[in-house]
């Protein structure tokens, strides 16, 4: 193998590994996007107001 070849491999083995770190913080910032949503709605079902519940959850 050259260099090249090597440096080239090296190249694509690291931009996938990139490119799943970052689809993991899209997926990590997606579920604490969606727990802020169901905190939200619960505090509103707590307080007795179930139709402002249920409309936060609907906005998902």
């Amino acid at each position: 193998m050259s260099v090249t070849t090597v440096y080239q491999t090296t190249c694509r083995f690291c931009e996938s590994i990139e490119a799943g770190i970052m689809l993991s913080f899209v997926f990590i910032a997606d579920f604490f996007a969606a727990a802020r949503v169901a905190t939200k709605a619960s505090n509103a079902a707590m307080s007795g107001d179930y139709e402002e519940a249920k409309r936060i959850i609907e906005t998902l």
